[in-house]
This record gives structure tokens, sequence and C-alpha cells, in this order.
């Protein structure tokens, strides 16, 4: 949950995601690719903000969020 303390909840905040494939790959192997994924680096380069508060420009993020979920 985000703010992670809602005593916190007037600071600005960010949700980030990043869509994964499902392969036909074993589960363990397409975990263990998510792992490597995540650890390779800093998570925020191969994410994308998704959410946050509407004042999220302050922590150098466009807003609005990029929509996961184009139609």
């Amino acid at each position: 949950m985000h703010p992670r303390d809602w005593a916190d909840a007037d600071q600005p905040w960010l949700q980030f995601g990043m869509i994964l494939p499902i392969s036909a790959d074993d589960p363990s192997d397409q975990a263990e690719y998510l792992e490597a994924r995540l650890t390779a680096g800093d998570p925020r380069a191969a994410a994308e903000v998704w959410g946050g508060s509407h004042d999220a420009e302050q922590l150098g993020y466009p807003w609005p969020p990029v929509d996961p979920l184009p139609m």
C-alpha cells in the first residue's frame, strides 16, 4: 500500500509497474527471470510509473502515468 504510512500521505509518492510476458516455460524459470530482471539494477529503469499522488511530478516523473493496459 502506498504511501506506507498514512501520516505521510501529504508527501508525493509513485507506484511502478512492468508487464511480464507469460511463457510456456516452467513457472520456477519464469520466477528466476523476474528476479534477475528486478535485481539486475534499479527497477525504476525497467518499470513505468503506473500510479501515485497527483503531485508526483515533484519526484521527477511525468504525470499522468502511463496506462499499463491501453485499450
